[in-house]
């Protein structure tokens, strides 16, 4: 016997297909990473400063230097600009000079070198220094200076040292009047300081005439 056919069986449920883990996680990361640039790393925080640069270390002052010159006599020339025959060294240890000195202590302007040759000659010792304007170092060397009569501190742009002192055939140079520098001159003034160097019966090639000596000078 024929049955009119019954109802349809329900259609059977679709089920998605389950995605695929690993493909979703390395999607998820790059998209964090593209992120993190458009940000401009501002998730990171600030970058570290640069470190600065190395502070150089300063230069080495050189030691004091003390040097001996041959004697180059004891001749009186009338003025400082009497022509004469060279020094040897800058400041002279010797050599012609005036019949007249430099009075003793403390000048602000240089003095010429054939004037205080004749100090040096009577066993004074001369402190030189380079700089024009710088009262301290003057100051300095005036504290290094005391107790000693026969001394002349002056300024003195042709030094080829910031200081320079002389004395009869002997110069010191110092750098700086740092330990080292004072310990320096302090030895220099007690070896040469009063130190007479006058010859006994000598005769001056060159005699002065008689004359007075220049204003602030002394004979």
């Amino acid at each position: 016997m024929w049955r009119p056919p019954g109802p349809s069986p329900p259609p059977s449920v679709l089920r998605p297909p389950r995605p695929d883990r690993r493909r979703a996680s390395l999607g998820a990361a790059v998209a964090l990473a593209l992120a993190a640039l458009a940000a401009g790393g501002c998730a990171a925080g600030p970058r570290p400063a640069a470190a600065p640069p190395p502070t150089p270390a300063a230069a080495p002052v050189a030691a004091p230097v003390e040097t001996v010159y041959p004697d180059q006599g004891h001749d009186h020339i009338p003025l400082p600009a009497f022509p004469h025959a060279p020094y040897l060294s800058e400041p002279p240890a010797s050599g012609p000079h005036t019949p007249y000195t430099a009075p003793w202590g403390i000048h602000k302007k240089p003095v010429p070198d054939e004037i205080l040759i004749h100090n040096l000659e009577h066993g004074g010792v001369v402190l030189g220094y380079r700089c024009l304007d710088c009262p301290e170092v003057a100051a300095g060397l005036a504290r290094l200076a005391a107790g000693y009569p026969l001394v002349v501190v002056a300024p003195n742009p042709k030094l080829p040292a910031p200081i320079v002192l002389s004395a009869w055939q002997h110069t010191l140079r110092v750098q700086a009047l740092n330990d080292e520098g004072r310990w320096a001159i302090r030895a220099f003034l007690a070896r040469y300081h009063g130190v007479d160097h006058h010859l006994r019966g000598h005769v001056h090639a060159a005699p002065a005439p008689a004359r007075p000596a220049p204003p602030g000078m002394q004979r």
